[in-house]
């Protein structure tokens, strides 16, 4: 017997010994190669599924607060039939909707085979897509920071259904265990039990990528994302990383995600060996890995073995591995995998050159990968227009600071805006990351300067939101002038009339306060009282005011 009686456990029902196959079933839902191959390895492996299993799908046993309804309605539509269909803006609101009433609703659930249900899809059509880019693209701080919660409670239902299972088994062993429906209610609670605490180390790894270690700069990060590494390591070497019956099945499955666990706390020769085992088969004590792993798993493996050296700063280890992998793809996988798996190649080959530049000395050299680098990312959205916005995301996270505004993309300039927004709707009380500000400003500017690319009212919401950015700045000057820019465009919108308040309202505070002597403001105060009182506005009870001003500033 092994650990809880998980892989092959005697039943407390007479002197049988049961093997338990959950395991198999589950955990195959695991080894997702993800991204950009999500469909190729479906064909690759018809037998390795990207679902975590439907574990005793129901209603009951669910609680009817008001306060967990919209909760529960998210879980429910990443559990739909249609999940796989949701945009992914939908599926990031849902996510965050799990997260924000998770700790709300998890009391009022009873049934622990719903939650595990609910928890499965949560993770499976809810987390799993954005791990998949980060293993695909790279570790990204601002995805992470969205991760990282959603794969906390993720976690946390899991050991909810744990402590349900448990609690629930217990209390028939009390009131004593009848043969018929109460043993088979008992083993199944009790195995219960177990898979939830297996599916929660196995996502352990989803917790460690999601923590943002900057490079392993963040000393107590790095730390935490290794606790979290080791402890599941530890927890699945013994017993689920044997062979055959006695791991209940899923070694393959296991060995590759030990190390992808140790390839996330920064172990690449633990995680390079895991790997090594599974392309040839076997243990490092000479084992066969039993099941035999699939030609899915061993390319998962292949894949992640040079993802480690771009990771341990070793690009031309992985350039020079590259090759043989695409060799055994295109032997070793079916046709329709293909064109997934040579997308990957591709992102593989980008992160290379990337980490090359990063490791460039020259000034010169580094410049040249950048551009090469570049280059790549272009004519994979080219090719792919499904990666455009991941593309456009690489391309801003690597634009330098002194980069030229407007030599860069519409999607470029449009994704910089988005970030502005991210900062502008942050609470009063945290401050503005202002260089990401000015850039999106800048970014509007040029935006509303094309004459290609950019539809009529995208151009007209853009000069609006330039003085919105301003404004949240507290630049009332420079803001007080971008609403007049775009009252003096846009005149017959309705938004016209609030834009010209605004800037009065800057304007008047400028022109009456401890600046109202320089010229800038001079000029911003005279503008604003112009515009106001004459058409299409006519403001006339502002016509003294004008008056005043022009015969203060000897108009």
């Amino acid at each position: 017997m092994t650990r809880n009686g998980l892989v092959k456990r005697r039943t407390k029902i007479g002197d049988r010994t049961k093997p338990t196959s959950f395991c198999l079933a589950l955990a195959s839902a695991l080894a997702v190669l993800a991204g950009p191959v999500a469909g190729s390895a479906r064909a690759a492996d018809a037998a390795q599924k990207d679902d975590p299993p439907i574990i005793g799908l129901g209603t009951g046993g669910l609680g009817g607060g008001g306060g967990t309804a919209p909760t529960l309605r998210a879980l429910r539509e990443l559990s739909s039939e249609k999940a796989d269909k949701i945009p992914n803006n939908r599926r990031i609101a849902l996510v965050k909707q799990v997260v924000d009433g998770a700790d709300g609703l998890l009391p009022t659930m009873h049934d622990p085979e719903v939650l595990m249900n609910y928890t499965s899809q949560f993770v499976s059509k809810g987390i799993s897509p954005d791990i998949n880019t980060m293993e695909y693209w790279g570790e990204d701080p601002a995805l992470q920071a969205r991760v990282k919660p959603a794969a906390d409670a993720g976690s946390n239902m899991l050991e909810q259904v744990s402590v349900l299972a448990e609690a629930q088994a217990k209390q028939i062993v009390t009131a004593g265990i009848q043969i018929g429906s109460d043993r088979d209610r008992w083993q199944k609670l009790d195995e219960l039990k177990d898979q939830a605490k297996y599916f929660e180390n196995m996502i352990a790894y989803y917790r460690a990528i999601a923590i943002d270690t900057s490079g392993s700069k963040n000393a107590a990060a790095a730390q935490e994302r290794a606790r979290i590494c080791d402890e599941a390591i530890k927890y699945l070497k013994d017993p689920f990383d044997q062979p055959g019956d006695d791991g209940g099945g899923v070694q393959p499955l296991v060995h590759n995600r030990i190390g992808k666990l140790a390839m996330a706390k920064g172990d690449y020769q633990t995680a390079k060996s895991c790997f090594r085992d599974m392309v040839s088969g076997k243990t490092s004590d000479g084992k066969a890995i039993d099941p035999a792993p699939t030609p899915a798993q061993v390319y998962e493996a292949r894949y992640f073995s040079l993802v480690c050296d771009i990771l341990n700063k070793k690009p031309d280890s992985a350039e020079k591995g590259l090759p043989d992998l695409e060799a055994w793809q295109k032997k070793a996988l079916p046709a329709d995998a293909q064109s997934g798996v040579e997308v990957a190649a591709d992102m593989l080959r980008y992160r290379i050159v990337v980490t090359k530049a990063n490791l460039a000395r020259r000034d010169a050299d580094r410049q040249q990968l950048n551009q090469q680098a570049d280059g790549m990312l272009m004519a994979l959205e080219k090719a792919h227009l499904e990666f455009t916005s991941i593309v456009t995301q690489q391309l801003v996270k690597r634009l330098p600071e002194n980069a030229n505004l407007n030599e860069q993309s519409v999607s470029v300039l449009q994704a910089l805006i988005a970030k502005g927004n991210t900062e502008r709707i942050k609470p009063e009380t945290v401050p503005l990351d202002e260089k990401v500000v000015d850039r999106a400003v800048a970014a509007a500017k040029v935006l509303i300067s094309h004459k290609e690319g950019v539809t009529p009212p995208e151009a007209q919401g853009t000069t609006l939101f330039i003085g919105v950015l301003l404004d949240r700045q507290n630049k009332p000057l420079e803001a007080a002038d971008a609403y007049l820019d775009y009252a003096d465009h846009y005149g017959g919108d309705p938004n016209a009339g609030a834009a010209v308040d605004r800037a009065l309202t800057l304007a008047y505070s400028l022109g009456h306060g401890a600046r109202k002597d320089e010229p800038e403001v001079k000029r911003v105060y005279g503008r604003a009282l112009s515009t106001a009182v004459n058409p299409p506005w006519s403001r006339k009870g502002l016509s003294a005011a004008y008056a005043d001003y022009l015969r203060s500033t000897g108009k």
